[in-house]
């Protein structure tokens, strides 16, 4: 497969209710935009050819009008586990050899991680790609959509991150001097720290 034939879309994960921030992390304010705002912002800069954006039901009518260029899927059960978003989004992506697993607390994560990530995936497609930082993996991970459409059959306590050590993929990992890898925005603190850098 030529890189240049290799398409990635995005699944934005943003069903949380956001309780311990007191209001849902998509829509947390975050320089003149938004966590959500600012997230799809770098997807479309970075060139993500499909995005979808998993929300509650209570959040769907106002990020409908956020991002009308995006596909909005409906958890019904958004306070169970991150997995269940996953493979709602996934099952809802076609047409792409790989999906961007994008959790919408992670809102400082540079363009520039984003292009590497994907620029790597377009090499070997067959892989999952995970960012590391301090060599600790984070977020955003690529998976290829072939071995993504089969998560609703695959089921491992820990998520997604455990389904993934648990299986025969390559996963490499790709070093960023990024610490919005790993910077999972979780209480104001988080936040403010986060903002500083």
């Amino acid at each position: 497969m030529n890189s240049a034939d290799v398409k990635v879309g995005a699944v934005v994960l943003a069903a949380g209710s956001g309780k311990r921030m007191g209001s849902p992390k998509a829509l947390l304010p975050l320089g003149e935009s938004s966590f959500l705002g600012s997230i799809l912002r770098t997807l479309r800069e970075v060139g993500g050819e499909e995005i979808v954006i998993v929300v509650s039901p209570a959040l769907r009518t106002e990020i409908a009008a956020l991002a009308p260029f995006a596909r909005l899927i409906v958890n019904p059960n958004p306070e169970s586990d991150m997995l269940s978003s996953v493979r709602l989004g996934v099952q809802s992506i076609a047409n792409v050899s790989g999906v961007m697993i994008v959790p919408v607390d992670h809102p400082f994560v540079q363009p520039s991680t984003y292009a590497r990530l994907m620029e790597r995936f377009a090499r070997n497609p067959d892989s999952v790609i995970v960012p590391t930082y301090d060599c600790r993996n984070g977020h955003p991970v690529i998976v290829p959509y072939a071995w993504a459409c089969r998560l609703p059959e695959i089921s491992y306590e820990g998520g997604l991150r455990a389904i993934i050590q648990h299986s025969d993929m390559q996963v490499i990992q790709v070093s960023v001097d990024d610490k919005g890898v790993l910077r999972n925005i979780n209480a104001q603190t988080d936040l403010e720290e986060g903002a500083g850098k």
